[in-house]
Formats: C-alpha cells, structure tokens, sequence
C-alpha cells in the first residue's frame, strides 16, 4: 500500500510559491500544495520519515531530496545485496538515503526487513533496476 506524499509540504507551500525555498528549483502556475503536480506515491516508511524535509545546505551548497517527478532513481541509487540495500550515488542520492533512512534496520523502522519480505515473495526490486552484489 502506497501514501500520497507532498513534495513541497502543504506548511511550506506559501514559502515555495514566492520562490524562498533555498535549493528547490521555483516552477510557476502550480496547483497547491493538494494539487495533483505536488504529489507523488510513496511508501509508507519514506512518507513518514520525509514529513517536511527539504533541500538542505552540504559543503557551500544547495542539495535537493530526490524528486520522483522529475528525477530517475536509476541515477541517484543502487540497489546491492540482492536489492537488500539502497545505496545513495551522487549528492541528490546520498542526501535522500540519509534523510529517509533507506537502511535502516532498528524495529520501529525496519526498511530492510519489510524488503527482504517483499524480495522472497519475488516482488521486489521493481522491473528494470538493476541489481549490484
């Protein structure tokens, strides 16, 4: 079951409109912050754990999360160990990793868990990632 998750979170959609978010790129006539062009489907886990996260500031500059409407998970992870674990490549990649915790392993977030279970019971990774060891 998957959320719909808010790329610009509706409490800083005003901030995002007037284009005062530092690092997110500014696109004008969008809908709201409950329109259809902000949303996106995401896991439960990534949901919860991004809440309002935006782009944050890494050696002098600005550095967005992974933006699934515009951006290729291809080019900013890599799935290893079997597609056991999400590896962030590049800044944008390494920056989601760390902010969604992807491997993360403690019960109440048990990322990894929930994936060995979806990779046993042959529905995961999706259809054309592909898989380092």
């Amino acid at each position: 079951m998957f959320h719909v998750d808010h790329v610009v979170p509706p409490g800083r959609w005003a901030r995002d409109s007037a284009g005062a978010i530092a690092g997110l790129p500014w696109i004008p006539n969008r809908g709201g912050p409950h329109h259809v062009d902000n949303d996106v489907w995401s896991c439960p886990f990534c949901n919860n754990t991004k809440s309002d996260k935006l782009p944050v500031r890494r050696r002098g500059r600005w550095v967005p999360l992974f933006d699934p409407r515009v951006d290729d998970w291809r080019a900013h992870v890599r799935l290893t160990h079997g597609g056991l674990f999400i590896e962030g490549a590049g800044d944008v990649g390494r920056l989601t990793e760390d902010a969604l915790g992807f491997n993360e392993t403690r019960r109440d977030l048990a990322r990894v868990g929930e994936r060995h279970l979806l990779i046993k019971a042959g529905r995961y990774p999706p259809p054309g990632f592909g898989v380092a060891s």
